[in-house]
């Protein structure tokens, strides 16, 4: 097994111990955080992947696992908000940002 995959698999134990419900995918050479979350619009929860942008290394791992408990913290205090967790930048195009900008008008 490759370091980066064995530190990956120790911050995913650890996350598992502390029954946060969150683990920590590789995809390509960025890492994400996936677990059950509430509807982006209306709905249900459920399993739902959210990308961190930060690259699967040593330190990048540190940094992802911070963000879980983090993200575990705040499904478990109700304070969740995927404003706090989407990309900025890439709201600009969206058909969101484009009904508020319409609105105001």
């Amino acid at each position: 097994m490759e370091k980066i995959d064995l530190l990956l698999s120790e911050a995913n134990l650890r996350l598992k111990l502390s029954n946060s419900g969150i683990r920590i995918l590789k995809r390509g050479n960025k890492l994400s955080l996936r677990g059950i979350l509430p509807a982006k619009i209306k709905g249900k929860p459920s399993q739902q992947v959210v990308s961190l942008g930060i690259y699967c290394n040593a330190a990048g791992i540190q940094s992802a696992e911070r963000k879980a408990q983090k993200l575990a913290s705040e499904l478990a205090l109700n304070e969740f908000s995927w404003e706090n967790w989407t990309n900025k930048s890439s709201s600009y195009g969206s058909c969101g940002y484009w009904i508020k900008e319409f609105e105001a008008d």
